[in-house]
This record gives C-alpha cells, sequence and structure tokens, in this order.
C-alpha cells in the first residue's frame, strides 16, 4: 500500500464529485479515523456522506466512475437506492488497503441529517 496510491484515488475522486458539484464530506469509520488518528490510512474502506437531493448527481458521478473501470453496486443489487451506494476500485489504482467505498445518503428534517440503514434494520425496536 502506498500512499500516494490512495492519494491519486482520492484526487480522482475528488475531481469527479466537484464536477458534478456534489456535496460530500468523509463519513462513518473514514470520518472517526480522520478525527481520531488524523488519518485514514489504514482502513477497511472509505467511508463518504452526501444529502438525498444530490443523488441525481451521484448517480452521474457513478456514471462516469464506471467508464474509468469502477463497479457499481447500488443497494445491495436492489433495484433501487435507499441509502448507500459501494463503489469497487479497479486494480489500475493500485489501492492494496481497502478495494471499496461507499457513499451514503442523508435525509434532513427539522434541521438535523438522518440516514435510514435498510441494509441493517433495527431488529427490536425499544420503547420510546
Amino acid at each position: 500500500m502506498s500512499r500516494e496510491s490512495v492519494t491519486n484515488l482520492l484526487k480522482r475522486l475528488k475531481t469527479v464529485f466537484d464536477k458534478y458539484e456534489v456535496c460530500y464530506w468523509l463519513d462513518a469509520g473514514t470520518l472517526l479515523k480522520a478525527y481520531r488518528d488524523s488519518d485514514i490510512i489504514p482502513s477497511s474502506d472509505l467511508d463518504f456522506g452526501t444529502w438525498q437531493t444530490e443523488i441525481d448527481k451521484v448517480l452521474l458521478v457513478c456514471d462516469e466512475l464506471k467508464k474509468d473501470g469502477f463497479r457499481i453496486k447500488y443497494q445491495g443489487f436492489m433495484p433501487f437506492v435507499e441509502d448507500n451506494i459501494k463503489i469497487y476500485i479497479p486494480a489500475k489504482y493500485k489501492v492494496s488497503c481497502f478495494d471499496s467505498f461507499d457513499i451514503y445518503l442523508y435525509g434532513e428534517l427539522n434541521g438535523e441529517a438522518f440516514r435510514r440503514n435498510i441494509q441493517r434494520p433495527i431488529k427490536k425496536a425499544g420503547s420510546l
């Protein structure tokens, strides 16, 4: 794993996200790692967040990344996108510390961000 290969990947992703004017941020484990360790390497994957309202632009990002060899897995191969997109990184980027990244989609309600998670539904809800 080389920092240069991860940097090149991140530059590519930034270029594509910026091209389509997608508002995005580090999210989940990647955000925690960046905050806690001031670094995102090594990692099992990368996590980004964006707003559900950005989905049309995010799908354009996905189309462009597909042309560059990335493999896209929408919502666990379901015929819709609900809360996340997993994107597999092509070997040409030589990123050996992880092979994919996730884009999580957030909604906004009463000034707060929320993310549904149909991949891991709550098995038993307690009293509210």
